[in-house]
């Protein structure tokens, strides 16, 4: 220990000690681009993120080569359809599919092919990588998207819009079976239930809302942060 303007003792050492620089890895082609969404593939080591330079990329950990000092992340893929911003990523519950929804309006699912695709001219070459993935699904959802969420038995998707609305799609005919109104502002985030009970939304309204998986809107049984809070401090008061 040192005191205050006095200079620390040098370490003593008794192993030696090796430092590997971690890969920096970004969005963007030249400039690093903002990462909004991340996701693992169930049962492997893939990872998925979107961002601001309006592509999916996927990457696969490395931990073997870690031990060698080499590189630890790879990109594999790199899937280009959104226009704009892509706000979330999630893969499928068996990992088959991967969803990515955007400010452009759009949620596309994708899906793994071993056909080798053709990037239209004067595009980037976006199939040169180890893995090709195609657009399965497109569900045009009017408003951008700022968050998905699987059903657990992969065949329906929520989504979170900034029209105020969770929409539910079904994912192979890639049209809504349900929207849920009640949120007045952004619907940032969506959870399914894994028991396929309910779905939970949140909002830049300051609320959440838990959505009953009957068929019928008015099910729905909401639950504000701000009357939690008061409930809470009422309380904590009479104690």
């Amino acid at each position: 220990q040192s005191t205050w303007g006095e200079p620390f003792e040098k370490p003593v050492h008794t192993k030696e000690m090796r430092l590997i620089t971690p890969e920096i890895l970004w969005h963007g082609e030249k400039l690093p681009e903002r990462i909004y969404s991340v996701d693992i593939q169930n049962g492997t080591n893939r990872i998925a993120t979107g961002g601001a330079d309006k592509d999916v990329h996927l990457w696969a950990l490395q931990p073997e080569v870690e031990k060698q000092g080499g590189p630890i992340v790879r990109i594999v893929a790199k899937l280009k359809g959104h226009e704009k911003d892509v706000n979330a990523v999630r893969f499928s519950p068996d990992g088959s599919l991967l969803a990515s929804g955007g400010s452009d309006d759009v949620v596309i699912i994708w899906k793994p092919t071993d056909r080798k695709q053709q990037s239209l001219f004067g595009e980037e070459d976006q199939w040169d990588f180890e893995e090709n993935w195609i657009k399965f699904k497109i569900l045009r959802c009017l408003s951008p998207v700022l968050s998905v969420a699987w059903s657990p038995d992969g065949q329906h998707i929520a989504t979170g819009v900034e029209q105020d609305l969770v929409i539910v799609w079904n994912v192979i005919r890639a049209a809504p079976t349900q929207r849920m109104e009640g949120h007045s502002h952004f619907v940032m985030g969506v959870a399914w239930d894994p028991t396929d009970n309910m779905i939970a939304s949140q909002a830049t309204d300051r609320s959440v809302r838990v959505w009953s998986r009957g068929k019928a809107a008015d099910k729905a049984k909401a639950f504000h942060v701000s009357n939690v809070l008061k409930a809470l401090e009422a309380k904590k008061k009479k104690k």
